[in-house]
């Protein structure tokens, strides 16, 4: 019992838990992840305590300023500060150079997250759950912006700073990268296939270079995503390319999930994941 005792006396916080395991875990990691290794090095702690702590600590979170940690108005330098939600169950170390500076502010009497941003404040406000169901708000890099940025309609897709639709953004950056790598100009094309025609994104002149870009999201379970990439993977196996890839941008889990399922339906179509914030590609196996 006393041995007990001293190691729950010796045992840190929940949320420097979380802290270290992010630090392990390279920086970035999902909340599973989180969880698996708080698991493996202290014990069985409560889940429900661990993403709570992830919450609180996740300084663009809006439901943050329901916790007693963050019941005042303050700037987000602090303990507690040290997370940035970067998607639906994913995380990654707050950094204010890249994500910009951020505080929980009284507005008309209320605590709501906000983002400054120059001169500018952009005001995070929490939704009620029947809003939240209909619409989650999501952080995503914008080329045009040059930082992360929150959208609150994933459907329209668009940068709230530019205006401009973040998928369009990173097939451009897409497209001029290709282009300058391999030395070829690639631009969005119909190809005919059998008796009907397919446009795709990236297309030499010459169609020996024939691809597609996907900008997707993780989904617990993107079964539509996945049967778009499997119509794309058969159709190109129908072209003449002697290159034929697909390459995806946001969040690898979604290609690399649907590789590890239907690997042997590839053929000779690469699949790739092109990182638009550090510009930089990486073929997936």
């Amino acid at each position: 019992m006393v041995n007990g005792t001293n190691e729950m006396l010796a045992r840190p916080s929940v949320w420097e838990m979380v802290k270290e395991a992010v630090q392990s875990l390279g920086g970035s990691a999902s909340h599973r992840d989180i969880i698996a290794y708080i698991h493996d090095k202290y014990g069985p702690i409560n889940k429900s305590t661990i993403r709570c702590q992830i919450t609180i600590c996740s300084v663009n979170s809006p439901s943050r300023i329901y916790y007693p940690e963050n019941s005042k108005a303050r700037k987000c330098d602090g303990r507690y500060d040290f997370l940035y939600s970067i998607g639906r169950g994913e995380v990654t170390q707050f950094d204010p150079a890249r994500h910009g500076k951020w505080e929980i502010a009284s507005i008309d009497g209320k605590l709501t997250i906000v983002q400054n941003s120059g001169n500018s404040k952009y005001v995070v406000a929490p939704r009620t759950q029947k809003a939240r169901a209909a619409r989650v708000e999501v952080t995503v890099f914008c080329p045009a912006c040059k930082k992360d940025v929150i959208i609150s309609d994933e459907r329209a897709g668009k940068c709230p700073v530019c205006g401009d639709k973040i998928s369009e953004l990173f097939e451009k950056e897409l497209r001029a990268f290709l282009s300058q790598k391999w030395g070829i100009p690639l631009r969005p094309q119909k190809v005919k296939i059998g008796e009907t025609e397919k446009c795709f994104d990236l297309v030499s002149d010459d169609a020996n270079y024939i691809g597609d870009a996907k900008f997707y999201k993780s989904l617990d379970a993107p079964a539509a995503k996945w049967s778009t990439i499997a119509e794309y993977v058969w159709l190109l196996q129908f072209t003449k390319a002697k290159n034929r890839f697909l390459i995806f941008g946001r969040d690898r889990s979604v290609p690399q999930r649907w590789l590890n399922r239907h690997r042997s339906l590839v053929g000779d179509v690469k699949f790739y994941f092109f990182n638009h914030r550090d510009k930089n590609i990486q073929e997936l196996t």
